[in-house]
């Protein structure tokens, strides 16, 4: 995953979970100076885990109801 994906794929949790995006995320995906210090927010440990924590248990229900 690069950094270029990195926004896009929070955005699509988001909408997945029902939770209001913020404005810097939305300008990140065009500027690319919001989309730096996004970035490095981020990408600190916490976070991470919590966005492939969600990503993981994401595809895990949807294979268990057969809704790949």
């Amino acid at each position: 995953m690069g950094q270029q994906d990195l926004i896009p794929r929070v955005m699509c949790q988001k909408f997945r979970a029902n939770r209001p995006m913020t404005e810097e995320m939305l300008f990140a995906c065009v500027d690319p100076e919001t989309n730096s210090k996004y970035l490095a927010n981020a990408v600190k440990a916490n976070k991470l885990f919590w966005f492939f924590w969600e990503e993981f248990t994401y595809k895990l229900m949807s294979t268990l109801t057969a809704q790949v």
